[in-house]
């Protein structure tokens, strides 16, 4: 096991990706494992998990755009979708060179890997998904505000989900809900990861992460509610 590296580089027209790497001692020809954070989170939500899985995995965390500390120049004009997440993680893949990867899937970062399992499914060998949503039946009533803007597209919906989706942040940010994991029988590298997610995240401060200090930058509101609405 190495030392968690943090790294950068720059993909897709000018994007200034920030990566978590790390990977096992002596063993550069391990299996990739790529982690992709959630809403409204970032790399840090592995920082106890990535030294773990380098034991056995090179271990690659990005910051999706609009995230953490990845960085879009405003010259850039970038749209802030799923799709647009999926083509710069796919160009920022191809900048690091990987070709073959399990990913490990949360919240946003599902609809960000599906989308690169749909482009190139030969590179990806397993998707591990933790609360990852392929399916409308998974928006559940929660997400009642955010239809009815998708059906009116008016001003006054929209407010409501910038409120809807500040709130959701806060609650994210600064709970930490009991975890419940799918069954892994059969399942090895499954099992082996979940088990290690548990044994990083078992224990953590109730404090405020840098997380939230992130997403109290005023452009950060808005990637969010554009994100949590298109």
């Amino acid at each position: 096991m190495s030392a968690t590296e943090i790294k950068r580089v720059v993909v897709d027209s000018g994007i200034s990706v920030f990566y978590r790497t790390a990977c096992p001692e002596n063993n550069s020809s391990a299996p990739t494992v790529l982690l992709l954070h959630g809403y409204p989170t970032s790399s840090h939500q592995y920082r106890n998990l990535i030294p773990i899985l380098s034991k056995h995995y090179r271990v690659i965390a990005p910051d999706l755009p609009g995230f953490g500390f990845t960085t879009v120049p405003a010259e850039r004009d970038y749209t802030y979708t799923f799709a647009s997440l999926a083509t710069t993680i796919g160009a920022f893949l191809d900048a690091l060179s990987i070709k073959s990867f399990t990913v490990y899937i949360f919240d946003y970062g599902a609809p960000v890997a599906l989308r690169l399992a749909l482009q190139r499914p030969e590179a990806i060998t397993a998707i591990i998904s933790q609360n990852g949503n392929a399916y409308e039946d998974g928006l559940g009533a929660g997400w009642a505000p955010i239809r009815k803007y998708w059906e009116t597209g008016s001003v006054e919906d929209r407010f409501a989900c910038r409120v809807l989706a500040v709130v959701a942040s806060l609650n994210k940010i600064l709970c930490f809900p009991k975890r419940k994991f799918p069954s892994t029988k059969g399942q090895p590298l499954l099992s082996r990861i979940l088990d290690e997610v548990a044994s990083a995240t078992k224990s953590q401060p109730r404090r405020t992460p840098p997380n939230y200090i992130l997403t109290r930058r005023s452009s950060s509101k808005e990637i969010l509610v554009y994100l949590f609405t298109y």
